[in-house]
């Protein structure tokens, strides 16, 4: 009867640690999303620019002004 009693309180108590799982698993894959998607908006338009417009259009100044627009537009969301 005791170990009855032991898998119950031993199930009881994976609970709460299964729920911070969860939730520290939403946070990692948040936070992940935050990082990259606004890089890989970066990286597709540089490759579509430099698709229309040829090398020239790729050049390193143009990365900045692609990451400062990727930023601000979507802070306006």
């Amino acid at each position: 009867m005791a170990g009855a009693g032991g898998s119950t309180v031993a199930r009881e108590r994976k609970r709460p640690r299964l729920l911070l799982e969860f939730l520290t698993s939403g946070l990692s894959v948040s936070a992940a999303n935050v990082v990259t998607i606004p890089a890989d908006v970066v990286k597709v338009r540089m490759q579509l620019q430099k698709a229309s417009f040829g090398a020239e259009a790729a050049a390193p100044g143009s990365v900045r002004v692609l990451v400062l627009c990727t930023v601000f537009s979507a802070s306006r969301v």
